[in-house]
């Protein structure tokens, strides 16, 4: 049996087991396997059944398919294949790996609708830098309404709290080891507020998973921070 183990980054977002025989991949959320960005068009490629493996088709996308570093219209996939489109990248794998702990398909800010971004795929270095590339989410600590520290979050996970080990310290007698935790889900950011965290989003208490927005201000024991985007892109 063949996977497609769904990467980021590095990071292993999802897996699909190829029991059927056509799945589809795209940015509209019809598609079997969902890339959410805008460099990814609709309707990108499909994987389709042949004999006992597979196939990979492009399906006239913008910015092209790629199996190993080679941009390809169609060819036939060979396990531990590399299948590049755009940031993503999907390994073709005789077996599956340990389940990932996000879901596919959950941003918040599905892009099908709009027009695919069109980029200059030249060389294999463009491919690798496209690899490289992320949309960082940030915490600007807000001080009486000023913008003082900056905390870039990198990281899967980003916990706030009084524990030593918190990437972001919460300090009080009161303040919970860990108040609140902000989770990247593909290119988005949940917010996980935690018991006592005393969490607010735009001065509304929270209590629940939230997925954060650009701009939104947020509260965590009464410190407060403004989430933004960074306009970088990663190293």
């Amino acid at each position: 049996m063949a996977y497609l183990r769904v990467y980021l980054n590095n990071a292993l977002l999802d897996q699909f087991e190829l029991t059927d025989d056509t799945l589809t991949i795209g940015r509209a959320r019809d598609n079997d396997i969902v890339l959410d960005n805008p460099g990814v068009s609709s309707r990108h490629a499909m994987v389709k059944a042949k004999g006992v493996g597979h196939v990979l088709i492009d399906r006239d996308s913008t910015n092209g398919t790629f199996i190993n570093n080679k941009r390809i219209k169609e060819q036939e996939l060979a396990f531990r294949d590399e299948i590049q489109i755009y940031n993503f990248v999907l390994k073709y794998m005789p077996r599956a790996r340990l389940a990932a702990t996000e879901e596919q398909g959950k941003s918040s800010t599905p892009t099908e609708h709009a027009a695919t971004v069109e980029i200059a795929i030249s060389d294999v270095n463009a491919l690798k830098k496209l690899r490289r590339r992320k949309k960082l989410g940030q915490l600007i600590h807000l001080d009486q309404g000023r913008q003082t520290d900056r905390h870039i979050l990198r990281d899967i996970h980003c916990s706030l709290g009084r524990a030593r080990d918190a990437d972001i310290r919460i300090g009080g007698w009161f303040a919970p080891k860990t108040a609140a935790v902000i989770v990247r889900q593909h290119n988005a950011y949940h917010l996980i507020p935690q018991k006592r965290g005393k969490v607010k989003i735009n001065g509304l208490p929270v209590t629940a998973e939230s997925v954060l927005k650009p701009g939104d201000h947020i509260s965590v024991r009464g410190k407060d921070y403004l989430f933004q985007y960074t306009s970088g892109h990663g190293n």
